[in-house]
C-alpha cells in the first residue's frame, strides 16, 4: 500500500467516524416538546395537519380541474404494426419513436 492510499483510507475512515452521528441524528424522530408553550404550538399545528382537505368544486358543484393541463407526449395512443406483438422497443427503435416526437411538436408550434 503506498502513502497516498493509505492516508486516503486513513482521511476516508476519520470522515466516515466523525459524520456518522450527524446521519444517525438525522434519522431519529423529532424529540417530544418539553415547555408548555412548545406543547401548545405542537397540537395547533398538529390540529391543523388533521383537518381533511375537500375539493374545490365548481358552482354547479363539479370538481373544479381548472389550470394547466397538455396532452403533450412523445408516446403513442397506438402501437404501430411494423413493432408486431413485442413487448419491448429496441434501442434504436425508441429513438426513432423519440425523433418523430420531437418532429412533430416542432411542426405544431
Amino acid at each position: 500500500m503506498t502513502a497516498r492510499s493509505w492516508i486516503s483510507s486513513v482521511v476516508l475512515t476519520m470522515a466516515s467516524v466523525f459524520l456518522a452521528p450527524t446521519f444517525l441524528a438525522a434519522q431519529a424522530p423529532p424529540a417530544a416538546p418539553t415547555t408548555a408553550a412548545a406543547k401548545a404550538t405542537a397540537a395547533k399545528t398538529s390540529a391543523a395537519n388533521t383537518k381533511a382537505w375537500t375539493v374545490t368544486r365548481t358552482p354547479d358543484g363539479q370538481p373544479d380541474l381548472q389550470g394547466y393541463w397538455t396532452s403533450l407526449s412523445f408516446t403513442p395512443m397506438e402501437r404501430s404494426a411494423k413493432y408486431g406483438g413485442r413487448e419491448f422497443l429496441k434501442d434504436a427503435e425508441v429513438g426513432e419513436v423519440y425523433k418523430a416526437g420531437v418532429q412533430q411538436v416542432y411542426e405544431f408550434t
